[in-house]
């Protein structure tokens, strides 16, 4: 697991694998996180560059239409759901975070490809829509500062939540384990050291076919990404009355 909890707060992985001839670094993120976090990522890329290495990252690569994407999409979008869950819990969203530079490789799934999964596809892009609907009303009925704050206490129990859903397991899985796939490919084939940027729930998979192919781990650092949040939580119910 790429993500653990220490003293109230929640640390995001970095593995550096090598095959004794090159290397490469998984930077783990947490897709909403402290802006020192983001600004610790940015420095240390910048550093890996300064070392010679190549740039991966993660983002479905979008090339639909703005008419095409409206219409799968329903208006919602992974990072639109993460742009607003950061803002109402004080965070940063990746998408706004990173200093993604036109040089680097952009390693994920096409868009136009991840629609030919059909019904899979649809079915997580209707969830998302609906999570945003739900996180709208419960700033409604809850307040903005009481729903950021119980945000930010419940993020390190996401992936746990995710997992205990069997339905969101299905989906989860078969994403993950498609882009982990696509994502480990163009590490193989790359050229010199290579530092990619991806999401903590990908690395172990992702560093599962790494070490299929004659890598192995030799490092694990870790990174706070969302701090200690000291705020006794409210005791009243969410809807009063």
């Amino acid at each position: 697991m790429a993500l653990r909890t220490r003293d109230g707060a929640m640390d995001v992985a970095t593995d550096i694998y090598s095959n004794g001839e090159r290397f490469v670094a998984l930077a783990g993120v947490c897709h909403i996180a402290d802006q020192s976090f983001w600004d610790n990522l940015n420095k240390r890329i910048a550093g890996y560059e300064d070392m010679g290495y190549s740039v991966q990252y993660e983002r479905i690569r979008n090339d639909l239409t703005k008419e095409e994407v409206a219409k799968v999409k329903g208006g919602t979008g992974t990072s639109e759901l993460y742009e607003k869950l950061a803002e109402i819990a004080h965070l940063q969203a990746q998408s706004n975070a990173i200093t993604y530079l036109d040089h680097w490789e952009n390693t994920d799934i096409a868009m136009s490809e991840w629609l030919k999964l059909g019904k899979q596809a649809r079915e997580m892009m209707a969830i998302l829509a609906e999570m945003s609907t739900a996180l709208d009303t419960l700033v409604k009925l809850g307040g903005k500062e009481r729903v950021g704050r119980d945000l930010r206490l419940g993020l390190r129990w996401m992936p746990v939540v995710q997992h205990l859903i069997p339905r969101n397991r299905e989906l989860n899985s078969m994403v993950i384990e498609l882009r982990n796939k696509i994502a480990a490919e163009a590490l193989l084939k790359a050229e010199g050291n290579v530092v990619s940027i991806w999401g903590a729930g990908h690395l172990s998979g992702i560093g599962k076919i790494l070490r299929s192919n004659g890598f192995h781990r030799e490092s694990r650092v870790w990174s706070t990404a969302v701090s200690r949040y000291n705020v006794q939580r409210l005791q009243e119910p969410l809807v009063q009355g």
